[in-house]
């Protein structure tokens, strides 16, 4: 039962799909302790599920989201407060191979290079293939699929664009369990707009 309301939160939630988070118990005594104090430790499966629709991405930290904004080298992917305005399209290419597109035009999210610290840019040329892996509480990490094993994994980050220019922007960077904001959210937009 409990596999179903996961299954139906998730499928709610992204309206198609992204690794779903399954917990199985396992015991941690013999029959004999577990008949007199029921405990069970958690053990998680991930498993891939593929997106398809219109969402609104979330920063899970403090529910900034994906924005158009600009540097000196063109349109870079920023994270600002939320004005419920910007929309991406997610579109699932083969399996859980995904790429991301601003709603209003035909521009892509890109990192020009897939290595660590990489800003992601809008491109109406090239877009980067990502996996959406879905955890606890419906939180999402998104990972380059292309990038180098040397460099792999690689995840979508927020993060100051640099030392003087303090402005949070998405990059990608290797996991940092628990410090890096590495975690978003997937709120879908309604069909009809309302």
């Amino acid at each position: 039962m409990q596999l179903l309301s996961v299954l139906s939160l998730c499928l709610f939630v992204s309206g198609g799909s992204a690794q779903l988070y399954v917990d199985s118990k396992s015991s941690t005594s013999n029959t004999t302790s577990l008949l007199r104090n029921v405990e069970y430790v958690l053990r998680y499966e991930y498993r891939m599920v593929p997106l398809n629709a219109d969402f609104t991405v979330l920063d899970d930290f403090n529910h900034d989201i994906l924005s158009i904004g600009t540097d000196s080298n063109g349109e870079i992917i920023e994270v600002k407060p939320n004005n419920g305005r910007s929309q991406w399209h997610m579109t699932r290419l083969a399996s859980y191979t995904h790429v991301v597109r601003d709603k209003y035009s035909n521009k892509y999210i890109h990192f020009p290079t897939l290595k660590d610290g990489a800003v992601a840019t809008l491109s109406s040329d090239a877009a980067t293939l990502f996996e959406a892996v879905i955890g606890p509480n419906v939180i999402y990490n998104l990972n380059a699929t292309d990038a180098h094993p040397r460099d792999a994994p690689l995840f979508w980050t927020v993060e100051p664009l640099n030392a003087t220019d303090q402005r949070s922007v998405l990059k990608l960077r290797k996991p940092a369990y628990g410090r890096a904001r590495q975690d978003f959210l997937m709120k879908k937009t309604p069909q009809h707009g309302y």
